[in-house]
């Protein structure tokens, strides 16, 4: 994560000397850029990021329905730091109007003197976001903890079908947490065949965890005593980050 004040990101200028441009083209998936200045002698500003990740970590608590998007800092307030005054030009330049073409720089804002709005949330490589990040590093950290935790609290497991099916549980023990905070969410499967996993599937639960039987594994694997893979395929919930309002009136 960095703070820059770049006068080339400001002013959307091409180039080498443009950090935001530079490290979109790099395709970062892991590096948050926000853009702030000491402007109205706010010191502070030049440590920006330190706000954001504190802010990220006190609504990180794993609690139910506790999954956010860091796009309106997610509900709790970012502390010791201010808006930036921007025209929309200045916003388009360092933002882009659309993830999927850059920069992705993050600004915070003031909208109609009433919102302090952190945006978009975005990394620095084409449509990703940091909760996306965040939330994936979890559910991966989560379950190698669930299978270390089986594979340390018992004599063994077994080579079979059975043995297998413990592991498979375990692993659906991490998902149903992400469930819980909100990071998982019911739909239909439109990614690729995974086993009897096929496109336009329903998920009720927003996962599914499987694994090929025994009797697909090679006579060398079993004598290193290797498990068939676990393939988890799963539906993120997403986050709402803008909506269109149409009224109609009649007089």
């Amino acid at each position: 994560m960095g703070t820059t004040q770049s006068v080339p990101a400001l002013m959307g200028i091409s180039g080498s000397t443009n950090v935001l441009q530079t490290l979109y083209g790099a395709n970062s998936k892991r590096t948050w850029m926000q853009y702030a200045t000491t402007q109205g002698g706010y010191p502070n500003q030049i440590y920006f990021v330190a706000a954001v990740m504190g802010q990220m970590m006190a609504s990180n608590t794993q609690l139910q329905n506790s999954a956010f998007t860091e796009k309106f800092s997610a509900g709790v307030p970012l502390q010791g730091v201010y808006t930036e005054p921007l025209n929309i030009n200045q916003v388009q330049n360092i933002e882009g109007q659309i993830p999927a073409m850059g920069p992705n720089g993050n600004l915070f804002l003031n909208y109609g003197g009433a919102f302090n709005v952190l945006e978009q949330g975005t990394m620095m490589a084409q449509l990703v976001f940091l909760d996306q990040i965040l939330n994936l590093d979890m559910l991966a950290t989560n379950i190698q903890y669930a299978i270390m935790n089986v594979l340390t609290s018992v004599p063994k497991v077994p080579q079979t079908d059975a043995g297998q099916q413990i592991l498979i549980q375990a692993v659906e023990a991490a998902c149903d947490q992400m469930v819980n905070i909100g990071y998982i969410g019911a739909g239909i499967w439109e990614g690729q065949t995974i086993l009897n996993l096929t496109p336009g599937t329903a998920l009720p639960n927003g996962y599914m965890v499987q694994s090929p039987r025994y009797s697909t594994m090679s006579k060398a694997d079993i004598a290193a005593r290797k498990s068939p893979p676990i393939y988890v395929a799963l539906i993120e919930a997403g986050a709402v980050h803008f909506v269109t309002i149409e009224v109609l009136v009649q007089v």
